[in-house]
């Protein structure tokens, strides 16, 4: 697997920082390619969830009063819900205001952020369980912090390229509090308060 996928995964992380490679991995497609994209995007819903799994339990709260496996799988299944939520009304407002290609592409970073942000948790996911109680609570604090700065990139990317694309600031501002901060808002609130 390694070698199989070894371009791909590094195509991943450098596409973090540089947006010309997303754009050659987005028109780049195989069959082993799509096979370790939906790989990637299991394991960013999987390590995600055990990140807010963990976090949950450190803190002492619950989701609908369920706890262990009880409260693992409805996390997996509510953070796939939530980003295929997303996903749906981006390409139904992209359709509407004929923006398809912005949308694909600004999606299609999406997913790539949340790749590398899977395989950037792993090592925390992996290493929780080994660690001393006290260390336990700076990997989630970890993670989150990871979770933010991808965010910000990629929402940066986003709204860079929309400016160049002759988008209006005004409509920037309003996807971005429509699709992007509800969307974050709501789940922070659902998980945590």
């Amino acid at each position: 697997m390694r070698f199989k996928w070894h371009k791909y995964l590094s195509d991943v992380f450098s596409a973090v920082f540089f947006k010309n490679i997303a754009g050659k991995l987005q028109n780049g497609s195989g069959g082993s390619q799509a096979v370790a994209s939906f790989g990637l995007e299991v394991l960013f819903y999987a390590n995600f969830s055990l990140l807010f799994f963990e976090s949950l339990r450190l803190s002492g709260r619950t989701f609908f009063d369920l706890s262990g496996w009880k409260l693992l799988l409805p996390l997996f299944g509510f953070l796939i819900v939530i980003f295929t939520l997303k996903f749906i009304v981006y390409r139904f407002v992209g359709w509407v205001f004929r923006v398809q290609e912005a949308t694909s592409t600004y999606l299609f970073q999406s997913s790539v952020m949340s790749k590398a942000f899977g395989l950037v948790l792993m090592p925390l996911v992996v290493v929780f369980p080994f660690l001393e109680p006290e260390a336990r609570h700076w990997i989630p604090s970890i993670g989150f912090s990871i979770f933010i700065l991808l965010y910000v990139v990629q929402v940066g990317r986003g709204i860079v390229a929309n400016l160049r694309g002759g988008l209006s600031g005004y409509y920037i501002f309003l996807y971005l509090c429509a699709l992007e901060i509800l969307p974050l808002s709501i789940l922070i609130k659902v998980l945590f308060y």
